[in-house]
Protein backbone atom coordinates (compact mmCIF):
# COMPACT_ATOMS: atom_id res chain seq x y z
CA UNK A 1 0.00 0.00 0.00
CA UNK A 2 2.98 2.35 0.46
CA UNK A 3 3.04 3.32 -3.42
CA UNK A 4 -0.58 4.69 -3.27
CA UNK A 5 0.28 6.88 0.29
CA UNK A 6 2.87 8.34 -1.46
CA UNK A 7 0.46 8.97 -4.46
CA UNK A 8 -2.01 10.71 -2.25
CA UNK A 9 0.25 12.40 0.12
CA UNK A 10 3.60 12.75 -1.18
CA UNK A 11 2.24 15.75 -3.79
CA UNK A 12 0.42 17.67 -1.00
CA UNK A 13 3.12 17.83 1.68
CA UNK A 14 5.59 18.47 -1.48
CA UNK A 15 3.36 21.23 -2.29
CA UNK A 16 3.02 22.94 0.46
CA UNK A 17 5.86 23.23 2.07
CA UNK A 18 7.30 24.64 -1.44
CA UNK A 19 4.53 27.19 -1.90
CA UNK A 20 2.96 27.80 1.83
CA UNK A 21 1.67 30.88 1.12
CA UNK A 22 -1.85 31.59 0.22
CA UNK A 23 -0.85 34.20 -1.94
CA UNK A 24 0.78 31.29 -4.16
CA UNK A 25 -2.46 28.78 -4.37
CA UNK A 26 -1.99 28.67 -8.39
CA UNK A 27 1.34 27.85 -8.60
CA UNK A 28 0.71 25.11 -5.74
CA UNK A 29 -2.00 23.58 -7.22
CA UNK A 30 -0.59 22.87 -10.61
CA UNK A 31 2.82 21.76 -8.83
CA UNK A 32 0.65 19.22 -6.94
CA UNK A 33 -1.00 17.88 -9.45
CA UNK A 34 1.95 17.63 -11.75
CA UNK A 35 3.37 15.35 -8.84
CA UNK A 36 0.34 13.32 -8.49
CA UNK A 37 0.12 12.69 -12.10
CA UNK A 38 3.70 11.73 -12.61
CA UNK A 39 3.46 9.37 -9.51
CA UNK A 40 0.43 8.32 -11.49
CA UNK A 41 1.88 7.90 -14.21
CA UNK A 42 4.43 5.67 -13.07
CA UNK A 43 2.25 3.22 -10.83
CA UNK A 44 0.25 2.77 -13.97
CA UNK A 45 3.57 2.04 -15.90
CA UNK A 46 4.69 0.08 -13.68
CA UNK A 47 2.18 -2.33 -12.50
CA UNK A 48 2.45 -5.87 -12.15
CA UNK A 49 0.07 -7.91 -13.99
CA UNK A 50 -1.53 -9.13 -11.22
CA UNK A 51 -2.68 -5.36 -10.65
CA UNK A 52 -5.77 -5.15 -12.86
CA UNK A 53 -8.94 -7.56 -13.03
CA UNK A 54 -8.23 -7.76 -17.05
CA UNK A 55 -4.47 -7.89 -17.38
CA UNK A 56 -4.41 -11.65 -17.64
CA UNK A 57 -7.41 -11.28 -20.09
CA UNK A 58 -5.60 -7.94 -22.28
CA UNK A 59 -1.82 -10.44 -21.64
CA UNK A 60 -3.75 -13.19 -23.86
CA UNK A 61 -5.14 -11.07 -26.13
CA UNK A 62 -1.56 -9.12 -26.88
CA UNK A 63 0.25 -12.66 -27.42
CA UNK A 64 -2.29 -13.51 -29.66
CA UNK A 65 -2.41 -10.21 -31.94
CA UNK A 66 1.47 -10.47 -31.78
CA UNK A 67 1.56 -13.57 -33.19
CA UNK A 68 -1.32 -12.71 -35.74
CA UNK A 69 -0.46 -11.86 -39.48
CA UNK A 70 -1.93 -8.05 -39.95
CA UNK A 71 -4.55 -9.30 -42.90
CA UNK A 72 -6.06 -12.04 -40.28
CA UNK A 73 -5.91 -10.43 -36.78
CA UNK A 74 -9.37 -9.20 -36.90
CA UNK A 75 -10.81 -12.35 -37.46
CA UNK A 76 -9.30 -13.77 -34.55
CA UNK A 77 -10.07 -11.41 -31.66
CA UNK A 78 -13.20 -10.08 -31.26
CA UNK A 79 -12.67 -6.78 -30.14
CA UNK A 80 -12.94 -3.33 -31.39
CA UNK A 81 -10.83 -2.72 -34.63
CA UNK A 82 -8.57 0.38 -33.36
CA UNK A 83 -7.39 -1.43 -30.79
CA UNK A 84 -6.48 -4.43 -32.54
CA UNK A 85 -4.33 -2.85 -35.07
CA UNK A 86 -2.65 -0.09 -32.04
CA UNK A 87 -1.48 -3.24 -30.67
CA UNK A 88 -0.39 -5.31 -33.26
CA UNK A 89 1.92 -2.13 -33.85
CA UNK A 90 3.39 -2.10 -30.74
CA UNK A 91 4.32 -5.70 -30.78
CA UNK A 92 5.97 -5.33 -33.82
CA UNK A 93 8.46 -3.56 -31.67
CA UNK A 94 8.38 -5.50 -29.24
CA UNK A 95 6.20 -9.24 -27.82
CA UNK A 96 6.37 -8.00 -23.98
CA UNK A 97 3.12 -7.08 -22.74
CA UNK A 98 4.74 -4.79 -20.34
CA UNK A 99 5.28 -1.90 -23.62
CA UNK A 100 1.99 -1.98 -24.30
CA UNK A 101 1.03 -1.26 -20.58
CA UNK A 102 3.23 1.35 -21.20
CA UNK A 103 2.15 2.72 -24.10
CA UNK A 104 -1.31 3.11 -22.89
CA UNK A 105 -0.95 4.42 -19.74
CA UNK A 106 1.06 7.54 -21.70
CA UNK A 107 -1.75 7.67 -23.58
CA UNK A 108 -4.66 7.89 -21.50
CA UNK A 109 -2.86 9.87 -18.44
CA UNK A 110 -1.14 12.55 -20.00
CA UNK A 111 -4.60 14.14 -21.52
CA UNK A 112 -6.20 13.90 -18.10
CA UNK A 113 -3.57 14.99 -16.70
CA UNK A 114 -3.31 17.45 -18.43
CA UNK A 115 -6.67 18.95 -18.54
CA UNK A 116 -6.95 18.46 -14.52
CA UNK A 117 -3.17 20.41 -14.30
CA UNK A 118 -4.69 23.54 -16.51
CA UNK A 119 -8.32 23.42 -15.68
CA UNK A 120 -8.45 22.94 -11.76
CA UNK A 121 -8.59 25.52 -9.28
CA UNK A 122 -7.80 23.36 -5.90
CA UNK A 123 -4.94 20.62 -6.44
CA UNK A 124 -5.79 18.41 -3.04
CA UNK A 125 -9.69 18.56 -3.40
CA UNK A 126 -8.85 17.73 -7.41
CA UNK A 127 -6.55 14.96 -5.82
CA UNK A 128 -9.33 13.59 -3.55
CA UNK A 129 -12.11 13.48 -6.65
CA UNK A 130 -9.72 11.67 -8.69
CA UNK A 131 -9.09 8.84 -5.98
CA UNK A 132 -12.05 8.13 -4.79
CA UNK A 133 -15.02 9.28 -7.21
CA UNK A 134 -13.10 9.41 -10.67
CA UNK A 135 -12.67 6.20 -12.46
CA UNK A 136 -9.26 5.90 -10.88
CA UNK A 137 -8.90 1.92 -10.71
CA UNK A 138 -9.82 1.83 -14.51
CA UNK A 139 -6.64 2.99 -15.22
CA UNK A 140 -4.80 -0.18 -14.18
CA UNK A 141 -7.31 -2.56 -15.90
CA UNK A 142 -9.22 -1.54 -18.73
CA UNK A 143 -6.71 -0.75 -21.64
CA UNK A 144 -8.77 -0.18 -24.02
CA UNK A 145 -11.38 2.00 -22.82
CA UNK A 146 -9.38 4.20 -20.74
CA UNK A 147 -7.71 4.80 -24.08
CA UNK A 148 -11.16 5.82 -25.00
CA UNK A 149 -11.86 7.73 -22.18
CA UNK A 150 -8.56 9.90 -23.10
CA UNK A 151 -9.96 11.55 -26.36
CA UNK A 152 -13.04 13.28 -23.78
CA UNK A 153 -10.05 15.78 -23.21
CA UNK A 154 -9.52 16.84 -26.93
CA UNK A 155 -13.85 16.68 -27.17
CA UNK A 156 -14.00 19.26 -24.11
CA UNK A 157 -11.81 21.62 -25.33
CA UNK A 158 -13.28 21.23 -29.25
CA UNK A 159 -16.67 21.56 -27.46
CA UNK A 160 -15.47 24.63 -25.96
CA UNK A 161 -14.17 26.13 -28.77
CA UNK A 162 -17.44 25.19 -31.20
CA UNK A 163 -15.34 23.18 -33.34
CA UNK A 164 -18.12 20.75 -34.47
CA UNK A 165 -16.62 18.86 -37.01
CA UNK A 166 -12.96 18.21 -35.63
CA UNK A 167 -15.33 17.02 -32.01
CA UNK A 168 -17.34 14.48 -34.14
CA UNK A 169 -14.00 12.89 -35.89
CA UNK A 170 -12.58 12.80 -32.29
CA UNK A 171 -15.49 10.75 -30.82
CA UNK A 172 -15.37 8.34 -33.70
CA UNK A 173 -11.50 7.86 -33.29
CA UNK A 174 -12.50 7.24 -29.49
CA UNK A 175 -14.83 4.63 -30.42
CA UNK A 176 -12.59 2.62 -32.53
CA UNK A 177 -10.68 1.42 -28.95
CA UNK A 178 -14.08 1.56 -26.96
CA UNK A 179 -17.39 0.85 -28.74
CA UNK A 180 -19.26 2.98 -25.38
CA UNK A 181 -17.27 6.43 -26.40
CA UNK A 182 -20.38 7.18 -28.54
CA UNK A 183 -21.39 8.50 -25.59
CA UNK A 184 -18.96 11.41 -26.13
CA UNK A 185 -21.47 12.72 -28.78
CA UNK A 186 -23.09 14.14 -25.57
CA UNK A 187 -20.76 16.58 -24.48
CA UNK A 188 -21.23 18.73 -27.24
CA UNK A 189 -24.93 20.14 -27.47
CA UNK A 190 -25.37 19.65 -23.56
CA UNK A 191 -22.40 21.74 -22.44
CA UNK A 192 -23.67 24.73 -24.56
CA UNK A 193 -27.05 24.72 -22.96
CA UNK A 194 -27.45 27.24 -20.30
CA UNK A 195 -29.05 24.64 -17.96
CA UNK A 196 -29.63 27.44 -14.38
CA UNK A 197 -31.35 26.19 -11.42
CA UNK A 198 -35.21 27.13 -12.26
CA UNK A 199 -34.28 25.43 -15.09
CA UNK A 200 -32.86 22.15 -13.63
CA UNK A 201 -35.96 22.12 -11.53
CA UNK A 202 -38.24 21.30 -14.06
CA UNK A 203 -36.15 18.12 -15.22
CA UNK A 204 -36.01 16.92 -11.57
CA UNK A 205 -39.28 15.25 -12.33
CA UNK A 206 -37.51 13.14 -15.89
CA UNK A 207 -34.63 12.26 -13.47
CA UNK A 208 -37.22 10.67 -11.09
CA UNK A 209 -38.92 9.35 -14.12
CA UNK A 210 -35.32 7.93 -15.65
CA UNK A 211 -35.01 6.14 -12.36
CA UNK A 212 -37.99 4.55 -11.95
CA UNK A 213 -38.35 3.05 -15.29
CA UNK A 214 -34.16 2.80 -15.57
CA UNK A 215 -34.27 -1.18 -16.52
CA UNK A 216 -36.30 -0.78 -19.82
CA UNK A 217 -34.76 1.97 -20.87
CA UNK A 218 -30.90 0.75 -20.43
CA UNK A 219 -31.64 -2.15 -22.41
CA UNK A 220 -32.87 -0.35 -25.14
CA UNK A 221 -29.67 1.65 -24.54
CA UNK A 222 -27.55 -1.38 -24.80
CA UNK A 223 -29.00 -2.09 -28.27
CA UNK A 224 -27.16 0.67 -29.45
CA UNK A 225 -23.84 -0.88 -27.68
CA UNK A 226 -23.64 -3.66 -29.54
CA UNK A 227 -23.69 -8.03 -28.67
CA UNK A 228 -20.44 -7.47 -26.31
CA UNK A 229 -21.78 -5.53 -23.77
CA UNK A 230 -24.54 -7.74 -21.95
CA UNK A 231 -25.47 -8.50 -18.64
CA UNK A 232 -22.51 -10.45 -18.10
CA UNK A 233 -21.26 -7.23 -15.94
CA UNK A 234 -24.24 -7.79 -13.77
CA UNK A 235 -24.31 -4.92 -10.75
CA UNK A 236 -23.36 -3.94 -7.26
CA UNK A 237 -26.96 -2.59 -5.86
CA UNK A 238 -25.33 -0.79 -2.82
CA UNK A 239 -22.29 1.29 -4.50
CA UNK A 240 -24.62 2.09 -7.40
CA UNK A 241 -26.72 3.53 -5.13
CA UNK A 242 -24.25 5.03 -2.91
CA UNK A 243 -23.10 6.91 -5.96
CA UNK A 244 -26.24 7.98 -7.42
CA UNK A 245 -27.06 9.62 -3.89
CA UNK A 246 -23.21 11.37 -3.77
CA UNK A 247 -23.86 12.97 -7.68
CA UNK A 248 -27.29 13.86 -6.06
CA UNK A 249 -25.52 16.05 -3.39
CA UNK A 250 -22.73 16.97 -5.66
CA UNK A 251 -25.66 18.57 -8.35
CA UNK A 252 -27.78 19.73 -5.67
CA UNK A 253 -24.66 21.52 -4.05
CA UNK A 254 -23.51 23.12 -7.41
CA UNK A 255 -27.22 24.55 -7.98
CA UNK A 256 -27.33 25.73 -4.40
CA UNK A 257 -24.26 27.02 -3.57
CA UNK A 258 -23.76 29.70 -6.61
CA UNK A 259 -25.24 32.61 -8.27
CA UNK A 260 -26.08 31.82 -12.04
CA UNK A 261 -25.89 35.08 -12.95
CA UNK A 262 -22.29 35.43 -12.60
CA UNK A 263 -21.19 32.21 -13.22
CA UNK A 264 -19.01 32.06 -16.39
CA UNK A 265 -20.03 29.60 -19.30
CA UNK A 266 -16.91 26.91 -18.62
CA UNK A 267 -18.16 26.14 -15.29
CA UNK A 268 -22.28 26.33 -16.40
CA UNK A 269 -21.24 23.66 -19.02
CA UNK A 270 -19.24 21.34 -16.95
CA UNK A 271 -21.99 21.46 -14.60
CA UNK A 272 -24.21 20.28 -17.14
CA UNK A 273 -21.99 17.16 -17.67
CA UNK A 274 -22.46 16.57 -13.78
CA UNK A 275 -26.18 16.32 -14.14
CA UNK A 276 -25.29 13.90 -16.65
CA UNK A 277 -23.50 11.62 -15.17
CA UNK A 278 -26.09 11.92 -12.09
CA UNK A 279 -28.88 10.89 -14.88
CA UNK A 280 -25.97 7.85 -16.27
CA UNK A 281 -25.77 7.00 -13.16
CA UNK A 282 -29.26 5.89 -12.32
CA UNK A 283 -28.99 3.01 -14.97
CA UNK A 284 -25.95 1.84 -12.78
CA UNK A 285 -28.25 -0.57 -10.35
CA UNK A 286 -29.61 -2.38 -13.51
CA UNK A 287 -25.85 -3.26 -14.86
CA UNK A 288 -22.13 -1.65 -14.20
CA UNK A 289 -22.12 -1.48 -18.14
CA UNK A 290 -23.90 1.78 -16.89
CA UNK A 291 -21.20 2.53 -14.82
CA UNK A 292 -18.17 1.76 -17.80
CA UNK A 293 -20.53 4.73 -19.40
CA UNK A 294 -20.06 6.94 -17.44
CA UNK A 295 -16.31 6.86 -16.99
CA UNK A 296 -16.39 9.31 -20.17
CA UNK A 297 -18.01 11.84 -17.57
CA UNK A 298 -17.06 11.06 -14.25
CA UNK A 299 -13.39 12.59 -14.57
CA UNK A 300 -15.01 16.49 -15.15
CA UNK A 301 -16.10 16.22 -11.35
CA UNK A 302 -12.84 16.77 -10.00
CA UNK A 303 -12.59 20.24 -11.77
CA UNK A 304 -15.65 21.19 -11.55
CA UNK A 305 -16.28 20.69 -7.49
CA UNK A 306 -13.59 23.30 -6.70
CA UNK A 307 -14.96 26.07 -9.47
CA UNK A 308 -18.28 25.54 -7.84
CA UNK A 309 -16.40 26.32 -4.22
CA UNK A 310 -14.82 28.96 -5.44
CA UNK A 311 -17.87 31.05 -7.27
CA UNK A 312 -19.78 30.41 -3.87
CA UNK A 313 -22.48 33.24 -2.98
CA UNK A 314 -20.97 35.11 -0.42
CA UNK A 315 -23.38 34.11 2.21
CA UNK A 316 -22.26 30.20 2.22
CA UNK A 317 -19.05 31.35 1.85
CA UNK A 318 -18.27 29.34 4.76
CA UNK A 319 -20.12 26.71 4.02
CA UNK A 320 -18.15 26.33 1.08
CA UNK A 321 -14.89 26.22 3.27
CA UNK A 322 -16.23 23.78 4.99
CA UNK A 323 -17.82 21.55 2.51
CA UNK A 324 -13.90 21.83 0.51
CA UNK A 325 -12.47 20.67 4.01
CA UNK A 326 -14.59 18.04 4.71
CA UNK A 327 -14.88 16.61 0.61
CA UNK A 328 -10.99 16.54 0.92
CA UNK A 329 -10.63 14.33 3.85
CA UNK A 330 -13.58 11.96 3.36
CA UNK A 331 -12.89 11.25 0.07
CA UNK A 332 -8.92 10.89 0.91
CA UNK A 333 -9.73 8.79 4.12
CA UNK A 334 -12.43 6.47 2.10
CA UNK A 335 -9.53 5.46 -0.37
CA UNK A 336 -7.43 4.00 2.05
CA UNK A 337 -10.41 2.31 3.83
CA UNK A 338 -11.75 1.04 0.82
CA UNK A 339 -8.03 -0.36 -0.02
CA UNK A 340 -7.56 -1.61 3.31
CA UNK A 341 -10.66 -3.12 3.73
CA UNK A 342 -11.76 -4.68 0.33
CA UNK A 343 -11.73 -8.60 -0.17
CA UNK A 344 -9.58 -10.07 -2.68
CA UNK A 345 -7.95 -6.51 -4.31
CA UNK A 346 -11.39 -4.83 -5.11
CA UNK A 347 -13.66 -5.37 -8.47
CA UNK A 348 -10.96 -4.15 -10.02
CA UNK A 349 -8.25 -6.04 -8.25
CA UNK A 350 -6.22 -3.13 -7.51
CA UNK A 351 -5.03 -3.64 -4.26
CA UNK A 352 -2.24 -4.16 -2.75
CA UNK A 353 -0.16 -2.00 -5.29
CA UNK A 354 2.95 -4.33 -6.86
CA UNK A 355 5.30 -3.61 -9.31
CA UNK A 356 6.16 -5.70 -12.64
CA UNK A 357 9.50 -6.76 -10.57
CA UNK A 358 8.06 -7.79 -7.96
Amino acid sequence: MIPYYILALLPPVVSYLIFSNKEQQKKRTKLMLMLFFGVFLFLVSCRAVSVGVDNSKYTYIYETIANTSFNKVTNIIDIEAGFIYFSKIISMISEEYQLLVFVVALISVIPIAVMCIKESENGLLTIALFLSVAPFSIYFSALRQVLAVAFIVPAYYLTKHKKLIWFVLTVAIAMLFHQSAFIILLIYPLYHVRLTGNKFLFIVPAIVLVYVFNQPIFRFLLTLMGDRYDERYGSELTNAIMMILLFAIFVAFSFFMVDDKKLEKDTIGLRNLLVVALILQLFAPVSNVAMRINYYFIPFIPILMPKIINRSKPQYRQIAILAHVVMCIFFIVYFFYDAHTTVDGGVMKIFPYKFMWE
